[in-house]
């Protein structure tokens, strides 16, 4: 009998029978609240041209040109201005591309590499929660990589 009274008070707890009721209530989500990274979009061609660029362990860029050529760069390790390298530690790669719907279908010039960079078959266009393109990556099934346009300047 001795556990019977805080069993009932458990019990009175998780029926919501307490006094103190003044925990503030989290509202229910809404259904137009935005759940990163963003949203598949349909772009035209003429958005997909030009440069883009992440950072994940080290910097990529691609460039999209409008004659259905791209080529991409992996700064694994970009030799610093005014010193001499032994390698530049810049890893290129280029190819064909096509719009097909949400996504950027890629085929390379050269698909294996020596240093064991990951080439995407393809990146989606996609829209982030402020409504800035971009292009993703997927490995495995996630976004991998986010790609923003880079300004001409």
């Amino acid at each position: 009998m001795k556990y019977a009274l805080p069993l009932i008070g458990i019990v009175w707890l998780l029926m919501g029978y307490n006094e103190c009721n003044d925990w503030p209530e989290i509202p229910p989500p809404s259904p137009n609240t935005c759940q990163p990274p963003g949203s598949e979009t349909t772009f035209s061609t003429s958005d997909v041209i030009g440069r883009w660029s992440d950072t994940k362990d080290w910097e990529i860029q691609w460039q999209f040109n409008s004659d259905g050529t791209f080529s991409k760069l992996d700064m694994i390790a970009p030799c610093p201005p005014d010193v001499q390298c032994f390698w530049s530690g810049i890893v290129s790669n280029a190819g064909r591309w096509n719009l097909s719907g949400f996504d950027i279908l890629l085929s390379y010039d050269h698909p294996n590499n020596s240093h064991n960079i990951y080439n995407p078959a393809g990146l989606v266009t996609m829209k982030d929660c402020s409504g800035e393109a971009f292009l993703a990556e997927y490995e495995m099934g996630v976004i991998s990589a986010q790609y923003y346009a880079i300004p001409n300047n």
